[in-house]
Order: C-alpha cells, then structure tokens, then sequence
C-alpha cells in the first residue's frame, strides 16, 4: 500500500499494528514540529506552523482510526461517540467556571461536578482506545473488506 493511501485513506480496515504506529508517529512528527517551534520562538507564526503541521498528522490519525473501527466492524458514526461525544460532554464545565468565578457555587462544588464530568467523558474514549488499540478485528472478511491479517490470496492467473 502506497504511503498516502495508507495514511489517508477511509477505505478498508487497518490492523491494531498500523494503527499503533500511526499514533507514535505523529507523537513523534508532532513533538518535533513543537520542539522547532520552540527553538525558534522568535518566528512570529509560532502558533500558525504548528496548526499547519497538525492538520495532516490529525487527518491521518482520523483516517487510520475509521479504518481501524472497520476492521471491528463498526462504522465512523462509532469516532463521534468514542472521541467527539466526549469532547462535547466537557461543555458544561464553562458554565461551572462561570458559575464559580461569580460566587454562585462553592469551590467543593465545583471540584466535584468538574470530576464527575471528566470521569464520566472519559469513559467512552477508554472504551474506544480498547476497542481500537487492543481488540483484534473481525475474522475475515467484513462489509468493510478483508481481513488484514489474513494472507493475500494469489491471483487468479496462478490458481487456474
């Protein structure tokens, strides 16, 4: 598979391998970027080149990711509910800074309501990380396409 095609295709499965390396190598190509930006902290477009180089390392990270939740079988509506929907669920505590920073709750209040929060956001995106990362994908081929794991079956013209 050709690399941008493996790194930016929705298309397929992906095996828990690819999908490993795919996270440490935009770990790894990110804390560069970051580490440059950081040396030279006088360029003025510090922040811009940092989004500029997260763009296609989050675009790759996505795709492998879709590819990975096919090869469990699972459609890309199951991303928003492992990774989005959680990211949502931490709306409410805007309103709790507000509220505390007005006095219209206590600070123990606020501690409590922000933990409760975190831990119950955190647990779709746990159970999507072992979901994704750890369980092996459907045996065989699926809606989405072959199995990765298995052997690639030799063409037709050597079989017949």
């Amino acid at each position: 598979m050709k690399l941008l095609t493996l790194l930016f295709s929705f298309g397929g499965r992906a095996g828990r391998k690819q999908f490993w390396l795919t996270q440490l190598g935009y770990a790894i190509f990110f804390a560069i970027v970051f580490s440059l930006t950081l040396f030279f902290a006088q360029f003025p477009n510090q922040t811009l080149i940092i989004f500029a180089a997260w763009i296609p390392g989050a675009l790759a990270v996505y795709s492998v990711t879709i590819r990975r939740l096919h090869d469990r079988d699972r459609g890309a509506v199951w991303f928003f509910l492992f990774f989005i929907l959680p990211a949502i669920m931490f709306v409410p505590s805007i309103f709790l800074e507000t509220q505390l920073q007005t006095g219209k709750i206590s600070q123990s209040f606020h501690d409590i309501a922000i933990c409760i929060l975190a831990t119950v956001a955190n647990i779709p995106i746990w159970w999507g990380y072992i979901e994704i990362g750890f369980l092996r994908g459907t045996r065989g081929p699926n809606r989405f396409g072959p199995d990765p794991l298995s052997p690639t079956p030799p063409p037709a013209s050597l079989t017949t």
